[in-house]
């Protein structure tokens, strides 16, 4: 018998995003196949294979950290210092 790692609070937490994720893909392959028309509602496995495609070229990670950074995602101790091995504290964490 082995025993699970997971909490059960962490089960329930699991359970609140899968399944109305799990849900909301299956109301999305449904509504593209009831459209037909991928140029008009593309189902989430063509989309997916899109975003494999487009995730080996430059422009598409220049596009998605810049975008990071504009909102503020990613940041440096300063505009010329970017030093991800530095003590944080919990100010900067939060």
């Amino acid at each position: 018998m082995t025993t699970s790692t997971m909490s059960p609070k962490g089960k329930k937490t699991l359970f609140r995003v899968a399944i109305p994720l799990a849900v909301w893909l299956g109301v999305w392959q449904l509504a593209s196949w009831w459209v037909g028309r991928d140029l008009l509602l593309p189902s989430p496995a063509s989309v997916a294979a899109c975003l494999v495609e487009l995730s080996q070229t430059g422009e598409f990670w220049l596009s998605a950290v810049s975008t990071l950074a504009r909102m503020g995602v990613l940041e440096g101790r300063s505009a010329a210092v970017f030093d991800p091995d530095a003590s944080i504290t919990r100010g900067e964490f939060a």
